[in-house]
């Protein structure tokens, strides 16, 4: 379950890449992060720094899931001479994929982010800005993937 988990954050990954290269290209010298269609908010980067900051958001956070999942993978399980946090397999792989999976969520709603902030500064059609209802998606993701998790430790017991 891991290997597509894995793959699916792949391709979350490239589709976090691709969108913020297509956002790059299409917006102006100025990105306002608020939505107003003012010039410079008080809220507003350049282009530049504004994809190195959504770049960096993204390669931080992917390495603290990432980096996390592959720690969790080398913890051993707990056998009659060695109790170890995990008391089963089952309950070990199901961690580690939750936690593989939340990483890619979390691009799922940068990406959506970056989208919704791009055509709202998008120089050619400045009114697309209708699909602000993403966000919620991106939100509405987490708040399940975190009710995943909740209900994977409280089993936690019934997988022996």
């Amino acid at each position: 379950m891991v290997r597509i988990v894995s793959f699916v954050w792949t391709l979350t990954a490239l589709f976090f890449l691709v969108s913020l290269a297509y956002i790059y290209a299409n917006v102006g010298e100025v990105v306002n992060l608020d939505g107003s269609m003012r010039s410079i908010s008080e809220y507003s980067l350049r282009r530049g720094p504004f994809f190195f900051t959504m770049l960096g958001v993204f390669m931080v956070i992917n390495i603290i899931f990432r980096g996390f999942g592959y720690l969790l993978q080398r913890v051993p399980v707990a056998t009659l001479n060695r109790p170890s946090f995990f008391p089963s397999q089952a309950f070990k792989d199901q961690l580690v994929t939750w936690v593989v999976s939340f990483s890619a969520i979390i691009n799922i709603s940068i990406s959506f982010s970056v989208i919704i902030i791009g055509f709202a500064n998008y120089a050619v059609n400045p009114r697309s800005t209708a699909i602000g209802g993403f966000s919620y998606v991106g939100l509405a993701l987490m708040i399940g993937w975190i009710a995943w998790l909740v209900v994977i430790l409280f089993r936690r017991k019934s997988l022996k």
